[in-house]
């Protein structure tokens, strides 16, 4: 997928189960001139089982972009801007492809949990398990 000239706005809506405005599995994502990621945030929350019980924690990752798996994320161009998760306030990048920044802006995005701008599981990598 490739992003240019657009604007993706999360109008401020917090959405839970990582709630990002670009989520990528074994793809490549580009953000080039002219796109704009903005006002997103992903926020923390829990399943529940049909008798009202917690079945699991769900962590919020990546603001703006989410990726697992072999996803590539090259930035060349474009904004991320105002957004929010407890990883990863921009971009979380969970999985085992490359990620290159070359230019661009990320500004005012906060993690309440790790990398208030981009956040890069090495362990889970390195391991090769979720740890969920």
């Amino acid at each position: 997928m490739t992003l240019e000239n657009i604007t993706l706005d999360g109008n401020n809506v917090e959405v839970k189960y990582n709630g990002s405005l670009v989520m990528a599995e074994a793809s490549a994502v580009t953000i080039k001139a002219g796109a704009t990621l903005c006002n997103a945030t992903s926020a923390l929350g829990t399943h529940q089982a049909a008798g009202g019980g917690s079945v699991g924690y769900d962590y919020a990752y990546g603001g703006a972009i989410h990726l697992e798996g072999a996803s590539a994320f090259t930035m060349s161009g474009g904004s991320i801007i105002n957004c929010q998760a407890a990883y990863g306030g921009a971009i979380s990048d969970m999985g085992t492809g490359n990620m290159t920044i070359s230019g661009g802006i990320i500004d005012n995005c906060v993690a309440s949990a790790a990398g208030g701008g981009i956040h890069k599981d090495i362990v889970r990598r390195a391991v090769g398990r979720d740890r969920s």
